[in-house]
């Protein structure tokens, strides 16, 4: 395995070989399937990036980049086109594609296209293609080209053409139009030596300064007019024609720049107000770059009244993210004294992190502007920083974003050396984890990658940087606080560099996911060097010399422990003669009076304690305590990190430890011979009358509660191959088990997974009416899977009868009591459930670690693949967590049939020769036992169905309560959703029911958007009964441990205003439509 600790060249290296470049074609089509080119949030970065890779494609490729930046034109958005016009110039240009031939794009679009307005970015792709190439003859051949043919395109490709390439002709064409644009465009003639026609009286005031030539006369006229406000409140309408807003923009500067002292300041208010609420870009642009010019006529202290009100202003733009604002407080700053400078960067920093989306996005852009106009290598230094926040940020977006800046700061070679050096190995170990986990984003990163492989190659100088040793602070980080950073940030002040790794071995613990609490984390430390995220693909359980020896040999042997003191007082590890009293350990004690060292001492260990200072009463419990109830926790997390947990409703269950089993021993299993037999369950009182030959089970009595026990009773009978059961008595709880007409066939049965208790909170799962409600949906789900199959037994399987039976054989095995002990005695053994089962609880006297796994469909529904679930590590990374408990294993699921689950982990134990001693099973069929064979497995159940003919799962048949992931595909309303697949109608077609008539499977699907409807309204008077709040769709986190809303197709999703079970009566409508 290669070492975390790696040279520049090295980790370049393992970027390429892990990620390698994407060809034109995978390029291409990863723009355009992921609709990630139609996103006007990244027109930027995908005008940025695109033209870059295409530099090595060849000209077919080229020419489908251009076709594809067309159509995306078609979007309305302003800032797309804006940028994607630009695009398709640079390509032009880079290229050396005809002009004419890509200038048709926009002056004579196809016929379908004519409405679109295109030809208003024209002069948008004149400006791209002349900042590659300035070839004059094509830019004459295309002037010809349009003198006939669209006069606005004329004038916006004059009026770009260098003052040289002006000739009569054009002065003649410019001397006929009839418009202020005709005027303007005599200006700049005029500045070539032609003459300004005669001037002629005229009423409006904009059309007698164009007529004027700059001189003493225009001056006195600009000075004669004694009221503007006509003209500023004319220039700031939409309806207005983009001449006059030019113009006005041009003679309110003029007149500024005539009595700077009492016009300057408010001249250039009024641009800022027409930036802010202009839809107009060229009007914004043009506004940005006349106050740019009047910024040197201001006091200093106007200067800084300006950048307060500009800084006020970022993320107030009607031109969406167009940089008019951004750039011009980077040119005020640059003029402000050094105490404003620290004000701004802290407020840009905080408004990356926290502010909304189009406030972060012009803070990116101000930092670009003022990175770009300094050398100071400390100001860089502080700006870089703050764009590797936005580099770490959880919107892909900004992070792209910020990736893309630095690089064009690159690019354009802005960045000095002494402030880039610093930050090259957090830049490049972010750049690895979006590569990793943003696939779909690849071709953003691939010429950022490129750009910073070819800085390190030029600049011989940033590789000469001295290694620091290193230091491991591991934790369950649940969440990382403010508390942990200061940790963290004390040590790498010592001069350590700090890995900081989630790790798993807290199994009591109910922790959030691993990689929600390592985005958390990533996220807190994304702006402090030295402090990097140790990778997940490494487990190293301190408790485990094996795995300590691997940290030496990633990190160094002189690598030091960064360790709570409650760890070094309580974990067992220090009491052994193990390796890890051989480490220096780095101590943060929460008490200056702490003993620490007399304790370390004892055990012969090496201890340096680090101060928290004022971070001592900071701890992840609190922070879990106020999400719970709601208080600011905005002083004991990083502002970014505290946005993420509420964007992705983290810790909203207020339990800390996952549930021990309370069980006994007195649970009946029926075993079953030939004759008559009396069966009594003590716990319920139930009794059972039957007699049994080779063929048929004879119910003659039955007494008391006693569904539990007959459904025991036939399911031992199936077990053992009898073909039926009968029964003189018509008892109605036995219909719903299958028995049509007092008799039920058991050769080929079903089994109906009762697995909804554990998806629901506990505020509202022990609730009397959501038990009731329960109790009667699973008595009618019961009775509709009969109708499938009539006459043929069902076997309920209750989670609690399951865990019983399973608890009961694997604390048998592992030689423990099955009540809990004080003190605490583990058994030797390792419970790893990978199934539904046991996710949330430990079993008596065991050590319990689940495996996360989800049954992923592919969004067309043509396959499907067991991956990890959401939020948690992959596969591979769990099972060697596994490893890392050093502990003979017992598997635990739900069901063994198909074993599609098995399948998937048994290779990865395999090969890493982890030894299974027992797969431990709810249910099993004769499929299963044949499963479990080929591994070589010992197997026991608490149920056996040998000729299992179909399972059913409770909640995988309700909508917004359960169901399957929908592989590559992330909800629109929130990140803590899931978007699933039910299998039922109007959904998805039943494939496990092609058998069944299609007017029984409408029936079944029904009867399940009814049972679901019954249990959300349920859940909803309880919310809106405790909270005071209308239950809605972005509500349902609060209630149910997994949210889920059913996947309709990419881009379509539930209205998160509405009641769940407003939402699946519409799909009610929807399937009773489709059945006619």
């Amino acid at each position: 395995m290669a070492s975390v600790v790696r040279t520049l060249e090295e980790h370049i290296r393992d970027l390429y070989r892990s990620c390698p470049d994407l060809s034109a074609g995978e390029v291409l089509r990863s723009a355009l399937d992921s609709d990630q080119i139609f996103d006007p949030a990244l027109a930027e970065a995908n005008r940025f990036s695109l033209v870059r890779l295409a530099d090595d494609w060849p000209l077919a490729a080229v020419r489908q980049l251009i076709r594809l930046f067309c159509d995306a034109l078609k979007n309305p958005s302003g800032l797309l086109r804006f940028h994607y016009a630009q695009a398709i110039g640079e390509l032009t240009g880079r290229h050396d594609l005809p002009l004419i031939e890509q200038a048709k794009l926009f002056i004579e679009p196809e016929p379908q296209e004519t409405d679109l307005g295109l030809r208003a970015y024209f002069g948008y792709f004149l400006n791209g293609y002349q900042r590659e190439r300035r070839d004059i003859d094509q830019l004459l051949a295309l002037e010809r080209h349009l003198r006939s043919l669209d006069q606005s395109s004329w004038v916006s490709l004059v009026f770009q053409l260098p003052q040289d390439a002006l000739n009569n002709e054009q002065y003649r064409i410019a001397r006929s139009i009839q418009s202020l644009d005709g005027l303007r465009l005599l200006q700049r003639f005029y500045q070539s030596g032609f003459p300004l026609p005669e001037a002629k009286p005229s009423r409006s005031v904009l059309v007698q300064y164009e007529r004027l030539a700059p001189s003493q006369e225009r001056d006195r006229f600009v000075e004669s007019v004694k009221s503007t406000t006509e003209l500023m409140i004319g220039s700031l309408t939409d309806t207005a024609p983009e001449g006059l807003k030019h113009s006005t923009i041009e003679f309110l500067s003029e007149r500024a720049r005539l009595l700077p002292a009492k016009r300057a300041y408010n001249t250039l208010m009024h641009l800022v107000q027409l930036m802010k609420l202009d839809r107009d870009i060229a009007a914004g642009l043009h506004a940005r770059d006349q106050a740019i010019e009047l910024l040197r006529l201001l006091t200093p202290a106007e200067v800084d009244r300006l950048v307060i009100e500009l800084r006020n202003s970022l993320g107030v733009s009607a031109s969406a993210h167009i940089p008019a604002i951004p750039k011009l407080l980077s040119e005020a700053l640059i003029r402000s004294p050094a105490k404003r400078w620290t004000q701004v960067i802290d407020y840009l920093h905080e408004l990356i992190k926290v502010g909304n989306p189009l406030q972060s996005v012009q803070a990116i852009q101000t930092i670009y502007y003022l990175i770009a106009r300094s050398g100071s290598v400390e100001l860089q230094s502080i700006l870089l920083l703050c764009l590797l926040s936005g580099a770490a940020h959880h919107r892909d977006d900004l992070a792209v974003l910020s990736l893309t800046t630095i690089a064009q700061l690159l690019w354009d070679r802005r960045l000095v050396s002494e402030a880039l050096g610093p930050i090259l190995p957090k830049l490049l170990f972010t750049l690895e984890h979006r590569f990793t986990t943003s696939t779909r984003l690849a071709y953003f990163y691939q010429p950022i990658r490129r750009i910073l492989s070819e800085t390190i190659d030029e600049r011989t100088e940033l590789r000469d940087q001295s290694r620091r040793p290193a230091a491991f602070f591991p934790g369950s980080f649940d969440p990382f606080s403010l508390g942990h950073e200061a940790v963290a940030r004390a040590v790498a002040a010592l001069g350590y560099d700090v890995y900081l790794a989630i790790d798993e071995f807290s199994w009591s613990k109910r922790t959030q996911p691993n990689r929600i609490r390592r985005e958390i984390m990533r996220l807190s430390i994304a702006d402090e060097l030295h402090l990097y995220e140790f990778p997940e693909t490494i487990s190293i359980n301190i408790a485990n010399d094996k795995d300590l020896r691997e940290l030496q040999s990633l990190l160094g042997e002189d690598v030091s422990l960064i360790v709570g003191e409650d760890v070094i007082r309580g974990a067992s590890a220090y009491r052994q003669a193990k390796l890890i009293r051989r480490f220096h350990h780095l101590v943060f004690a929460r008490s200056e009076s702490s003993d620490i060292e007399a304790v370390a001492a004892k055990l012969g260990l090496s201890i340096e304690r680090i101060p928290l200072k004022g971070y001592e009463a900071i701890s992840s419990s609190l922070i879990r305590s106020g999400l719970g109830s709601r208080r600011d926790i905005s002083q004991l997390i990083d502002p970014l990190a505290r946005r993420f947990i509420y964007e992705h409703d983290a810790y909203q269950d207020h339990q800390l430890t996952k549930d021990a089993l309370v069980l006994s021993d007195d649970h009946l299993k029926p075993v079953i011979s030939l004759g008559s037999h009396k069966l009594h369950d003590p716990i319920s009182g139930a009794k059972i009358h039957f007699h049994c030959d080779e063929t048929t089970l004879r119910i003659d009595q039955l007494e008391g509660d006693f569904f539990h026990l007959v459904c025991d009773v036939l399911a031992e009978a199936a077990r053992q191959g009898i073909a039926r059961a009968t029964t003189s008595t018509d008892y109605p709880e036995l219909r719903m088990i299958g028995f049509l007409d007092n008799q039920v066939d058991l050769r080929t049965p079903c089994s109906l997974h009762f697995d909804l208790d554990d998806l629901i909170k506990d505020g509202y799962r022990q609730d009397e009416r959501f038990l009731r409600t329960l109790h009667e949906t699973r008595q009618k789900l019961l009775l509709e899977i009969g109708r499938l199959y009539p006459g043929h037994f069902i076997l309920p399987l209750y989670q609690h009868r399951v865990y019983q039976r399973l608890a009961q054989l694997i604390t048998q095995k592992n030689g423990v009591e099955l009540t809990p002990t004080d003190p605490k005695r583990l058994g030797p053994y390792l419970a790893v459930p990978f199934g539904e089962i046991l996710k949330k609880r430990v079993l008596p006297n065991t050590v319990t670690k689940s495996l996360h796994t989800e049954k992923y469909f592919a969004s067309d529904l043509s396959r499907w693949q067991i991956e990890e679930s959401p939020d948690y590590m992959a596969l591979e990374n769990q099972v060697r967590m596994i490893e890392s408990f050093d502990r003979p294993i017992l598997l635990v699921d739900d069901l063994l049939n198909k074993g599609y689950r098995l399948r998937r982990l048994m290779p990865l134990m395999q090969e890493m020769r982890l030894g299974v001693d027992t797969l431990y099973v709810g249910l099993i069929s004769q499929q299963g036992r044949a499963i479990a064979r080929s591994y070589d497995l010992e197997v026991q159940a608490a149920y056996e169905l040998p000729r299992l003919r179909h399972w059913f799962a409770e909640s995988k048949l309700y909508p917004y309560l359960g169901g399957d992931s929908v592989y590559h595909v992330s909800s629109g309303i929130s990140p803590a959703f899931w978007p699933s697949i039910n299998l039922i109608y109007p959904y998805n077609r039943i494939p496990f029911l092609s058998q069944i008539p299609i007017e029984a499977q409408y029936s079944f699907s029904r009867a399940c958007l009814d049972h679901a409807i019954s249990l959300l309204e349920v859940l909803e008077e309880l919310y809106q009964h405790q909270t005071d709040r209308y239950p809605q769709l972005r509500h349902l986190p609060e209630w149910v441990s997994l949210p889920r809303h059913p996947y309709y197709g990419r881009g379509i999703v539930p209205e998160e205003s509405r009641k769940p079970s407003q939402l699946l009566r519409q799909d009610r409508e929807w399937l009773d439509r489709i059945k006619k």
